[in-house]
């Protein structure tokens, strides 16, 4: 139907250098990752957002508002949690302990430059 019409519409974003997820850690923030880097597990790798943590949520929240540059997906990596950037393991760490917290991340692309 929309192939039907003379004129379409296509709105193309990019992702912003670093976009922030600021989640509150309710037990369940809903993401799956691995240790990702060179040379020494510098960042995370999202590997999963679950259907039912805080990530999925925030995201229904961004996508429902056009906001689909926000979204955290699959393949993009976390670079800092807070404050804590350079070490994955500290990452975890953050992530664990806080109950707040925030997850720079950037998409898999940007990453590997």
């Amino acid at each position: 139907e929309e192939f039907a019409k003379s004129r379409i519409l296509m709105r193309v974003m990019r992702y912003a250098a670093e976009p922030g997820a600021s989640l509150k850690n309710l037990g369940n923030l809903g993401c799956n990752w691995d240790l990702a880097g060179q040379g020494g597990a510098e960042e995370l790798r999202v590997l999963e957002v679950a259907a039912d943590g805080e990530l999925q949520a925030r995201n229904a929240l961004h996508a429902a508002n056009g906001l689909w540059h926000l979204c955290v997906l699959p393949g993009m990596h976390i670079q800092a949690v807070n404050d804590v950037r350079g070490s994955a393991l500290d990452m975890v760490e953050e992530m664990a302990s806080k109950l707040e917290v925030t997850l720079h991340v950037c998409c898999q692309e940007r990453a590997a430059l």
